[in-house]
C-alpha cells in the first residue's frame, strides 16, 4: 500500500508472522510463493490483489509484468475517466504483455470454454487462437469428449481454490505442469479461471 510498487514473496510459509500474518496459514494450506499487486486509481492504491502459487518461486519478472498490466486496466474501470483511445491502447499493450510471457496462459469460462489464449499457447497447440477460443477446453487441450475428475478447472470452480497438477498428457505427447487460479466478479462469484501451463518433458 506504501510503496505502490508490487512485492515478490518466494515462500510466504516461511515470513515471520509479524511481517505476514497469514503465514500459519500459509504454511497449512501448502502455499509458497506469492505476489502482491496494487491497484491504482488516480494516483491513489485502492486495492491490493494477491495471488499464491504452491511451489517456491524465485521472482519472475515477465510474470509480474503481465499481472501488474492486468491489474493497470482494473484501476482504469476505477477511475472510469479515461478516453476511449486510452482504453484501446491499454487493451493493446495488455496484449502484447499476455502474449511475450513464455508460459501458456489461458482463460476459461464456467462452461469450459476457452476465452483467451496467449501466443505461447497457441503455438503448443499450433493452431491460431481464433481456432481455439470458444472450444472446450477438455476437447482442444485434452482430446476428449468431457472433463476428467482430475481437471484443474473444474476442480478450481467446485472450490474456489488454486490448484496444481503435473501429469502426462497423451493428446498433446508431453508432461505438463499447470497452476489453475479462480477469478472472481465484483461480488465474490467465480466467472472463470485462469491457467498457466509449462511443458516439462526432459
Amino acid at each position: 500500500w506504501t510503496s505502490k510498487q508490487s512485492e515478490w514473496i518466494s515462500d510466504v510459509s516461511r515470513q515471520p508472522e509479524r511481517l505476514f500474518m497469514r503465514a500459519p496459514a500459509a504454511l497449512k494450506a501448502g502455499l509458497k510463493a506469492g505476489v502482491g499487486v496494487p491497484v491504482i486509481a488516480n494516483g491513489l492504491v485502492v486495492a491490493v490483489l494477491v495471488f499464491f502459487m504452491f511451489k517456491f518461486r524465485e521472482e519472475e519478472t515477465p510474470l509480474i509484468r503481465l499481472v501488474s498490466s492486468v491489474v493497470a486496466q482494473l484501476g482504469l474501470v476505477f477511475q472510469n475517466k479515461q478516453a476511449e483511445e486510452e482504453v484501446k491502447q491499454a487493451a493493446k499493450e495488455w496484449q502484447t504483455t499476455f502474449d511475450s510471457v513464455s508460459e501458456w496462459i489461458s482463460v476459461h469460462g464456467k462452461d469450459f470454454k476457452i476465452i483467451r489464449v496467449n501466443k505461447a499457447f497457441a503455438t503448443a497447440l499450433k493452431m491460431n487462437p481464433e481456432e481455439i477460443i470458444g472450444r472446450y477446453c477438455y476437447d482442444v487441450i485434452h482430446g476428449e469428449k468431457e472433463p476428467s475428475q482430475y481437471c484443474s478447472h473444474r476442480v478450481v470452480i467446485e472450490t474456489g481454490k488454486l490448484a496444481y497438477r503435473e501429469f502426462f498428457n497423451p493428446h498433446l505427447g508431453i508432461h505438463m505442469e499447470v497452476e489453475a487460479a479462480p477469478i472472481f466478479d465484483e461480488s465474490g462469484e467465480i466467472i472463470a479461471t485462469v491457467h498457466v501451463g509449462r511443458d516439462i518433458t526432459e
